[in-house]
């Protein structure tokens, strides 16, 4: 049985997808919600490394391991 892994607040993610010259972004969940009743769960991220960034993401994006690494 595999254990299916879900989108917590607390959790840090790094991009996986860098740009040329950039270092790699770090992003907290702040908070997942369900945006309409039996539609897919979403993350509110915030920046590690610049507070005033932020974004909203469906939770399968976040764990979509060609684009987010899991740091914890």
């Amino acid at each position: 049985m595999t254990r299916r892994r879900q989108v917590e607040p607390g959790q840090r993610y790094k991009s996986a997808v860098v740009e040329y010259g950039t270092v790699p972004s770090q992003w907290g969940v702040v908070s997942t919600f369900v945006p309409w009743d039996g539609g897919p769960t979403h993350a509110r991220l915030k920046s590690v490394d610049d507070r005033d960034e932020v974004m909203t993401l469906a939770a399968s994006v976040l764990l979509d391991r060609g684009r987010f690494v899991p740091l914890n």
